[in-house]
């Protein structure tokens, strides 16, 4: 009862992934769960071509979701443009003794 699909960006020799959107959605959720990754040199560019994409394309029923470090500011500002909102915010911390 669930579904996948994932939208994939290569680079011209199709030899590198530079950005991916898994979606993730299921019959009797209420939400559809989003996982992009984007490589570093391609923020603000395929993560708002992809987000785009999955907005306009899919008649989603209920919320989209994902979740995303705080301090990626280039795609945390692409994800306000489609009005995504933060929900809640988590710190990651590690302490290393040595």
């Amino acid at each position: 009862m669930r579904g996948w699909e994932r939208l994939v960006i290569r680079s011209d020799d199709e030899r590198q992934i530079l950005a991916s959107l898994w979606i993730e959605s299921g019959f009797l959720t209420s939400s559809t769960q989003l996982t992009l990754l984007v490589h570093p040199d391609y923020q603000g560019v395929y993560d708002d071509v992809l987000l785009n994409h999955v907005t306009r394309r899919y008649d989603i029923k209920g919320a989209l979701v994902t979740e995303h470090p705080a301090d990626d500011t280039v795609t945390s500002d692409v994800l306000r443009r489609y009005h995504f909102r933060p929900q809640r915010e988590v710190i990651h911390m590690r302490w290393d003794v040595r």
